[in-house]
Order: C-alpha cells, then sequence, then structure tokens
C-alpha cells in the first residue's frame, strides 16, 4: 500500500490547452528556490524570449519573481498545446541553468493555469501580473522592477516616458 495518495489531477482535458487560446501561467521553482538572489534570472528571461520567437507567442505580460514566474501568454497556433511549451520552456530553463544552480530540482512537477475566456480582459489580467512585486513589497512602483517585460508592460513604459 502506497504510503502517498494519488494526487487529484487538475488539469483540463489536454484539449483544453490547444491554440488559439490566452492563459495566465504560474511556475514555481522547487523548494522556493531564489533564482533573482542566485544570479539566474538573466538565463530564465533569454528562454523565455527563445520559446516566444519559437512558438510565435503573444507574452502580455511576463514578472519572473524570487520564487515563481507568472506569465500571460496568447498561442495562435491551433496545432500547438501549451502544455507542451511549457514543458519544453521548463527543461530548456533546467539544462541551461545546469551547473550555474545547485539544485537537483529547479521547478516544481506542477503549475497554475488559467485559459482566459473571451469575456475577460487581458489588459486586466497582465496589470495584476505586473503588480505582482508590488504587492510583494519588492517595489513601490511596477516599472522599477527589471525582471518583467511583454507587450502591455511596453505599451505602460512608452506611455510613461511621453
Amino acid at each position: 500500500m502506497p504510503i502517498y495518495t494519488k494526487r487529484r489531477n487538475i488539469r483540463l482535458n489536454k484539449m483544453a490547452y490547444q491554440g488559439p487560446l490566452t492563459i495566465a501561467l504560474t511556475l514555481c521553482f522547487h523548494k522556493g528556490i531564489d533564482v533573482i538572489e542566485a544570479d539566474l534570472s538573466d538565463k530564465v528571461l533569454e528562454v523565455i524570449n527563445y520559446v516566444k520567437g519559437k512558438y510565435d507567442l503573444d507574452i502580455y505580460a511576463y514578472c519572473l519573481m524570487p520564487d515563481h514566474l507568472h506569465l500571460l501568454v496568447s498561442l495562435k497556433d491551433d496545432k500547438r498545446n501549451i502544455l507542451d511549451i511549457v514543458k519544453h520552456f521548463k527543461s530548456k530553463v533546467s539544462f541551461e541553468l545546469k551547473g550555474r544552480c545547485t539544485a537537483k530540482q529547479l521547478w516544481q512537477d506542477r503549475f497554475y493555469d488559467h485559459v482566459l475566456r473571451k469575456d475577460e480582459d487581458i489588459y486586466k489580467q497582465a496589470r495584476y501580473i505586473l503588480e505582482n512585486p508590488v504587492r510583494k513589497g519588492l517595489v513601490i512602483d511596477f516599472m522599477e522592477y527589471k525582471c518583467m517585460g511583454g507587450l502591455y508592460f511596453e505599451e505602460l513604459k512608452n506611455a510613461h516616458l511621453m
């Protein structure tokens, strides 16, 4: 008899993750690894841009926090599945950080997702993601936070500079 009970599957049917769709993702680092303190954030951000180009994603917002990552992504290709892209992203980051990170496991096995419905406001969701460092007390104004970006962030930054 197993010591641990089997975890309940939290995923929707795999077809629900097929493009086109817009999805909010939260990926956590294993056991609270602090990638910013460990000076690993540059590689994580590089891989975000790599995956963005490889899969032709629109990234409305991303925010790399010390122990987790928020992404708001739009997948346009109806032949792609976001679950496969997340798997590729996590393994690419792990590969890129091999030797720089002493932890045997970089990511938690699971991640959180929310597929946005057509009536949900993408920009409201993006703003929520970008405000995360403010809610955590890391900065007073989210524009000061260095580990974020995306289409909506760039719009705000450009408007802020004018």
